[in-house]
């Protein structure tokens, strides 16, 4: 009788130093074509959809207070039509994402991440912030007045990456031995459970993109 095998798809993103942001793309010319997680072939560049959902921890979005997978928090000042940036943040933790087919673990943490949802809030004469926005600057001790004692036009921005969100996540495929896999199949079978890992190719990033280009067929 023919061994039963289930193959366990759990996997984590293993991120390779810093590089260009699409350099691998741009040297074959477009995008990879999406790929179901069951389907990646070891070795391939591929593009993998799915939508994520929290692992363990979650974050607290720092100016809009929704809970996040990661944010990015940016704030300039504004003088003469010119902007400087005087703070600049970012966090994420890791997160599950599924595509029907499997699962995979992601630790984005030096990943290229590039992310859709944005938030804007600007404090002028008679726009003041609110209280957590104002929170916000006094506990990084930016300075938001001038030496007269004026409030600072400002422009805060924040970026986040919600649970329930569709990304696309762009990498070479890697297939191994999961260690916390089980063994399956009959007595007398040996079936090695198996996870996916997405690796950094060449002298780029793994991509995790949001943006509705990257995430579409």
């Amino acid at each position: 009788m023919t061994a039963m095998m289930e193959l366990v798809v759990f996997g984590a993103i293993v991120l390779a130093g810093g590089g260009a942001l699409l350099g691998l793309t741009r040297m074959k010319g477009a995008q990879p074509p999406r790929c179901a997680i069951r389907d990646a072939a070891d070795g391939n560049v591929v593009r993998i959809v799915g939508e994520v959902e929290r692992d363990h921890e979650i974050l607290t979005a720092p100016l809009s207070g929704v809970e996040a997978l990661t944010y990015d928090v940016r704030v300039h000042e504004e003088w003469n039509g010119y902007r400087t940036i005087l703070h600049h943040e970012s966090k994420c933790v890791p997160f599950l994402l599924h595509d029907g087919t499997g699962e995979l673990r992601i630790d984005p943490c030096s990943a290229k991440i590039e992310l859709e949802e944005h938030r804007t809030y600007h404090r002028g004469f008679l726009e003041p912030l609110d209280e957590r926005q104002n929170e916000f600057l006094q506990s990084r001790h930016l300075r938001d007045t001038t030496l007269f004692g004026f409030d600072l036009p400002l422009y805060l921005s924040e970026r986040t990456l919600q649970e329930g969100e569709t990304i696309a996540v762009i990498g070479m495929a890697r297939w191994e031995c999961d260690p916390s896999g089980q063994l399956q199949g009959e007595p007398g079978y040996r079936d090695t459970a198996k996870r996916l890992r997405i690796i950094a190719p060449l002298d780029t990033s793994v991509l995790l993109s949001a943006r509705s280009t990257r995430v579409g067929d």
